[in-house]
């Protein structure tokens, strides 16, 4: 019998990297983005907080935000994911709406842990 294991985490390491600015192990001076995260993370709150509430305005609005603030920094996966549930916002399809507001909730929750993280990092 075969045993199917999904792991349940996501990043998005290449865009990372190219955000916070680091070319062969060197820092890279980058423009002010920290506005941008802050915001990203409201936003993930925000989405949680409108999915638990069943708020489809709120909702959208949280996620329109992600999609606009990941895309100028650069976040391609998290803005594709975001855009996605965007879509399957009015569409009635409630597994995939709920299945892709649980991948945005992981993808954006490990993608700022992996900013800050890497920020830290001497060098």
């Amino acid at each position: 019998m075969t045993v199917t294991r999904l792991h349940m985490t996501e990043t998005a390491e290449s865009d990372i990297w190219r955000l916070i600015g680091r070319h062969d192990g060197r820092p890279v001076r980058q423009p002010d983005f920290e506005p941008d995260l802050e915001g990203l993370a409201e936003d993930l709150s925000r989405v949680l907080r409108a999915w638990r509430l069943d708020d489809s305005a709120e909702l959208l609005g949280a996620v329109t935000g992600i999609a606009d603030r990941s895309s100028r920094l650069g976040l391609n996966r998290l803005c594709r994911v975001a855009r996605t549930v965007a879509t399957l916002v009015g569409s009635g399809d409630r597994p995939a709406l709920a299945a892709n507001v649980a991948r945005l909730d992981r993808l954006g929750q490990t993608t700022l842990s992996d900013i800050f993280r890497l920020q830290d990092m001497p060098g």
